[in-house]
Formats: structure tokens, sequence, C-alpha cells
């Protein structure tokens, strides 16, 4: 999804809003745009993708979400798109609570906010403190019922082990 954010927001595909834009990406470095090919000049000599900007007359996309509810759905098939809409509504509550987007690099663009700022941290760790310390105590049993398990294996492969008759002096 991070790769499907960053080739296809702000492109011909889906054209930004050119206030939000400006408000959120004026001051952003080149350097922030390098991934996955993208560029902030208008006429790229690298051959990366420019920014596109809504013209006078189109709708722009304001979000990721609509990029992906509208021109993305019309050139996917229903099983990739219903696994975008699952992916965007979870990542709607941790861009929500968090101000992160994607998992362990941010996107160049806010999956469910609009494109006013830019997305800055992952939500690596967030979603780590969302699903907090209640696997400890599972995993703790699981390891010691492991361990418990091999030493009974030990134990029973023992008694399968051939035995020495003991053999008397006759």
């Amino acid at each position: 999804m991070l790769d499907l954010n960053n080739q296809n927001m702000c492109t011909a595909k889906c054209p930004c809003d050119a206030a939000a834009y400006a408000n959120g990406y004026a001051n952003t470095p080149e350097s922030n745009f390098t991934f996955q090919g993208r560029t902030k000049n208008a006429s790229p000599s690298n051959g990366a993708a420019p920014i596109t900007l809504a013209a006078a007359g189109v709708t722009p996309v304001k979000t990721f979400a609509d990029c992906v509810n509208g021109p993305i759905k019309s050139s996917t098939d229903q099983q990739k798109f219903s696994s975008y809409i699952g992916y965007l509504q979870f990542m709607k509550p941790f861009e929500n609570q968090s101000s992160c987007s994607g998992w362990c690099t941010p996107a160049l663009f806010w999956f469910t906010k609009e494109i006013g700022t830019m997305p800055t941290k992952a939500c690596i760790k967030a979603i780590g403190a969302s699903a907090g310390s209640g696997f400890a105590i599972p995993g703790f049993i699981t390891i010691v019922a492991s361990l418990i398990m091999l030493v009974i294996w030990l134990f029973q492969y023992c008694l399968w082990c051939e035995k020495k008759e003991p053999q008397w002096g006759n």
C-alpha cells in the first residue's frame, strides 16, 4: 500500500488540490520525494514521476482514500480493492490518534487524512503500543508449555531406546 500511495497520489491519475498541497508540501525538501522515484519538479529530467496538481475544472483528490475509491477502484480487481479498503480502515485510527502513516516507513502522503500536512513518522511504535503488553503472559505460558513438552518427549524417547538384557554367567 505504501508503494501504491507513493506512486499514485498527486499524479495525473489522482491530481492533488493545489492549495492543500502548497500548505503541506511547499517547504518540504526534494530529498523527501526520492522514495519510489518521485520528484517535486514539474518537469523532471531524471525520469521521476512529477507531482501533478489539479487543473482548473478538474476535481482534485484530497486523500489517498479518495484516490483508491475513484481511479484505482476502476483499474483493479475486486479482491485487491477489498484488501486496499481493509488496509485503509486499519490505518485510519492510527493516522488520527498517533499522526503516523505507513508501517515501518512513513508514506509520502496520508492514507486517510487530507494532504494539508506531510506524514513524518511510521506507525510501528503506535501499533506496538496498541497491542500493549497483553501478549507477554500468553507468550510466557507458550514458552513454558513448549519446554515441558520437550522434556516429556525426551523422557518418552528414552523408553524406546534399545535396552540390552543382562547376561548371566551360565
